[in-house]
């Protein structure tokens, strides 16, 4: 038998195999529910799954992998079939430390994305025209503070926007109706795999 075969045995008999399996699919199950949303159908004229990250996904998972932290959580899974206290201490660290360099790759690579210009556009769209939205009024105002550095899309939205613009802000978030059919067509069509 060689050697990578007898080095595989005994990983496989190993507690500390199957913990780490169990610890690495348990990371990964929260970033699989996203890409399975993410794939989702959407009906027509429902907003595409890209304003719906926007809108809520994004943050909610970016919770749950915060969750993650709680050492409890990796107590409570079996990380106690370690030997010793000191072992479970440093498995509980490493794991930490891993869920944390998933969070800052989620933060940089995703919510870092639709925080910005010109995915915000989207919270334009959220909820009906008439309804106060407390997420709509900043947003409208930020674009209504204009400035350098300010995204072209921004630019644009505010220059031909102003007067609607300025209601919102007034209105405690509330859209007329012109600046709404825009954001909400922009949430329904644009997919996150056309730019």
């Amino acid at each position: 038998m060689g050697k990578w075969s007898i080095m595989r045995r005994k990983a496989v008999r190993s507690k500390l195999f199957w913990l780490t399996a169990a610890v690495s699919s348990r990371i990964s199950e929260t970033l699989d529910q996203l890409l399975y949303f993410l794939r989702q159908k959407t009906q027509p004229n429902e907003p595409a799954n890209l304003a719906k990250l926007v809108w809520h996904t994004g943050a909610v998972t970016e919770l749950e992998l915060e969750s993650l932290l709680d050492r409890e959580t990796w107590i409570n899974m079996g990380v106690s079939v370690l030997d010793t206290e000191d072992e479970v201490n440093i498995y509980v660290c490493g794991v930490v430390r891993l869920v944390l360099a998933v969070i800052a790759a989620y933060t940089r690579r995703i919510m870092s994305r639709i925080e910005c210009w010109p995915y915000k556009f989207r919270w334009l769209a959220y909820k009906p025209a008439e309804e106060e939205r407390i997420e709509r009024a900043p947003l409208a105002r930020e674009l209504l503070r204009g400035g350098k550095g300010m995204h072209h899309t921004a630019c644009k939205i505010r220059r031909i926007f102003l007067k609607e613009l300025q209601q919102c802000v007034n209105n405690s978030g509330r859209v007329c109706m012109r600046l709404y059919v825009l954001a909400h067509v922009v949430a329904v069509q644009w997919q996150g795999d056309n730019q």
